[in-house]
């Protein structure tokens, strides 16, 4: 993979080692596999301004042929080890694909204005008599200070 600039290119290799299609075919009742094969894939990208794209992608590059197998005998068989007959062909074609990306400009709407702040709460103030008021309100006047309790009834001494 390279990116620099305006461009960018990818290669990609895959494989695949041989695999099993189907456990029991039509005919012998035996196993059918794929023969391992692998793949290069590569695309091309040329960025001409922010807007505007053009690129250039391939497929199956090596122009990979896939081949099945079909086994014909297993290990019980009186020949005492599997053997492998071809069974069929394909062949992948190669596939180009040119392209052209264009990015509508988008128009962006200004952020919306920050949160409104709540009201700061209203100044006050506390009275010596623990209450809170308002600080433009006036304290409430202190009660008057309670009458001294009565003193104590004299109580006559022992023996008078």
């Amino acid at each position: 993979m390279y990116e620099k600039g305006p461009i960018s290119a990818r290669l990609a290799y895959n494989w695949r080692s041989k695999y099993l299609v189907t456990a029991v075919d039509c005919c012998v009742y035996l196993p059918v596999w794929q023969k391992a094969s692998g793949f290069l894939d590569g695309s091309i990208r040329y960025r001409v301004n922010n807007a505007i794209e053009v690129s250039v992608e391939a497929s199956n590059l090596l122009n990979t042929k896939t081949r099945l197998l079909t086994q014909i005998t297993d290990a019980e068989s009186p020949e005492g080890k599997i053997i492998l007959t071809p069974n069929g062909y394909f062949q992948n074609d190669r596939r180009f694909i040119f392209g052209v990306r264009w990015k509508m400009e988008s128009v962006d709407a200004p952020p919306p204005p920050p949160p409104m702040l709540p009201p700061p709460p209203p100044a006050t103030q506390t009275c010596p008599d623990g209450s809170v008021v308002a600080a433009t309100s006036v304290c409430p006047a202190l009660p008057p200070p309670a009458a001294p309790p009565p003193p104590p009834e004299a109580v006559p001494e022992r023996g008078s």
